[in-house]
Order: structure tokens, then C-alpha cells, then sequence
């Protein structure tokens, strides 16, 4: 823990899942592929989760609430208008003279179609949260709840790939699964435990050299498509506790890291825009996908830090940094 109160190896393990989501989108060949797909954004929810209560003080639901509308649903909404109307402005209404543009961009908004981790993130905190007023400080009622959600993923339509659901609630119905993850483990302190964390390094090589030898896995979270939704959390449980043992034991303190890490929100809404322009940018080059893949990711982790330092200045509120409703709810109490 430093002075600012931030967790160290968070900050670290963030910015490794955002420059491998960057890797990802930067048309990584699948020995990449394989090797981070199961981890990469599956740990997103389980920091999420971790850091989503803490277990020495009594959980306060409203704050939370009003916590996930400031640093979640504003910079959702920021962003989704800002996009939706710079390329609906120069689409449909400049090349087009379309100008009934409203009612799809609040059909958009009210139904949380704009970006699927961003949607599942917002229910999964919400539905999290009342199932923590609830269930109190019951870690056993918490595991039963995550095995009911891979069962009501599972045995219902939910568990189909390519069908859109308002607000993703099919994917948020496994991102919540992992938050409980996140919650238990910061609970019974089992990322303090060395023989875990060392273990888990060397059980996800293992299952990654199996996995890339006889191609079991199959999964795409975006998309909602897990061939074994089972196999896919146990790997991906596994994946994230390792990389946590990587981030506390193996990584010191790193800038660049620590700087995605803090910023991973503003970078995730960049990221794609960018990843295009570097496509375009680099189409004539003639290197294959394991070096140009990794050409284009530097190429974006050079470029990002400057939209991002933009709206650090303009739209604050964008980073979730807006915290009156909160500060005034607390000041209340």
C-alpha cells in the first residue's frame, strides 16, 4: 500500500490486462491468444471484485450505489455521447442528411449496447451490491450465489453466443462470478498464502502448454462463447491468482505500468480508435502477426497517454473522477 492509499501490485495487475487487452485487439496470432485470453479480462472483474468491499468495516449499499453511478455510469455516458454523435453527425447527417439520430442514440443508451465490458461491469456492481446487503459477511451463502449464476447462465438462453441482451446481462451473469472471486479471496486472505500464488504460476504454464497441445479451450468472452463454461472459469481462476503471485513477488514498481494501471479506464476508451488508425498506418508493412502485433501494441502504448492526458484536463468526470454526490451522501451521514 503507498501513501496515496492505492494497492501497489492492482496498479500493476491493471496495466498488464490493459496492454494485453491492446495485444488482443492488435490482432495477436493464437499462441498469444491462448496464453492471455483466459486471464486478461476476467481479472478486470476480479479486481473489481477484491477491491468492491472492505472486510474491516460495515458495507454501505447506498454509497456503493451512488459510487458505481459516479465512477461508472457518468463516464459511460460521456463517452457513448460523445462517440455516438461524432460518427452519427458525420454519417448519418453528413453523408446521409439522416437526421433522426436521437431516438437510436437513447435506444442505445437505454439499452447498454455500446460496450459490453463497460455494461456488465455497471449490473454486475448493482446486483452485487444488494446481494452483499443480503448476504452480510457470509462467504459460504457468497459461494452458493456464484454456483447458482453459473447455473443460470448455463440452463438458460443466456448461455447462447451472438444474441444481444440488454446491458450484456449474459456475460455480467459470469463477470459477477469472478467478482465473488475477487470479494472471498480479499475475505480469507488467500492471496497472502505463497504456496497458492507459486502454484498457480506453474499449474497455468502446465495448462497452457496442455491447452495450446491439443487445442481443449475455446472461448471468447465478448461474444459470450465458452465451449466449457466450467473449464473456463477454473483456468481463468487459475491464470489470475498466478498473475497476482507475478505483480506482488516478481514486478517492482513500474511507471508505465502504474500509469495504465490508474488510467485503465480512459485507456480501454481509446484503445480501439487508435488500434484502427495503427492498422491503417502499418497495412503496407510487411511483417508477420507475432511481430506485428506486438509492432502495433508499442505503437499504441505510445500514442494513448495523449488522449488520455486531454481528457484528464477537459472531462474529468470521464475518469470517474466526479465524487459530489458521494462527498455530499458522506458528509450527511
Amino acid at each position: 500500500m503507498n501513501s496515496t492509499n492505492r494497492i501497489e501490485w492492482i496498479d500493476k495487475m491493471r496495466g498488464i490486462c490493459m496492454l494485453l487487452v491492446i495485444l488482443h485487439h492488435s490482432g495477436a496470432p493464437d499462441e498469444y491468444q491462448k496464453f492471455l485470453s483466459p486471464f486478461f479480462l476476467s481479472g478486470f472483474f476480479f479486481i473489481s471484485g477484491y477491491l468492491f468491499e472492505n472486510p474491516n468495516k460495515p458495507f454501505d449499499w447506498k454509497l456503493k450505489l451512488i459510487r458505481i453511478f459516479e465512477t461508472l455510469f457518468i463516464p459511460y455516458f460521456i463517452y457513448g455521447t460523445i462517440t455516438y454523435f461524432v460518427v452519427a453527425g458525420y454519417t448519418e447527417i453528413y453523408q446521409k442528411g439522416n437526421y433522426d439520430v436521437i431516438s437510436p442514440f437513447l435506444k442505445e443508451l437505454l439499452l447498454g449496447s455500446k460496450l459490453w465490458f463497460m455494461s456488465a461491469l455497471i449490473i454486475s456492481e448493482i446486483v452485487l451490491t444488494f446481494i452483499l446487503f443480503f448476504t452480510r459477511k457470509s462467504n459460504i451463502t457468497l459461494l452458493i450465489i456464484a454456483i447458482c449464476f453459473i447455473g443460470l447462465w448455463f440452463f438458460t438462453p443466456l448461455s447462447k453466443s451472438g444474441i444481444f441482451y440488454p446491458w450484456y446481462i449474459n456475460c455480467a451473469c459470469i463477470s459477477i462470478i469472478f467478482m465473488i472471486c475477487g470479494i472471498l479471496s480479499r475475505r480469507i486472505d488467500l492471496l497472502e498464502n505463497n504456496k497458492i500464488l507459486y502454484g498457480s504460476v506453474i499449474l497455468y504454464i502446465l495448462l497452457y502448454i496442455i491447452d495450446l497441445t491439443y487445442n481443449i479451450t475455446h472461448f471468447m468472452f465478448a461474444t459470450n462463447y465458452f465451449n466449457n463454461i466450467l473449464l473456463f472459469i477454473m483456468y481463468a481462476i487459475v491464470g489470475i491468482i498466478g498473475l497476482v503471485c507475478i505483480c506482488k513477488k516478481y514486478i517492482p514498481n513500474n511507471g508505465i505500468l502504474n500509469y495504465y494501471g490508474r488510467n485503465s479506464l480512459l485507456v480501454y476508451f481509446f484503445c480501439n480508435q487508435i488500434i484502427l488508425a495503427c492498422f491503417k498506418v502499418t497495412s503496407s508493412f510487411t511483417l508477420n502477426w507475432y511481430l506485428k502485433s506486438l509492432f502495433i501494441t508499442a505503437m499504441v502504448c505510445m500514442i494513448i497517454p495523449l488522449p488520455v492526458y486531454i481528457s484528464h484536463k477537459l472531462l474529468p468526470w470521464m475518469s470517474g473522477r466526479f465524487n459530489k454526490i458521494s462527498t455530499y451522501y458522506i458528509s450527511r451521514k
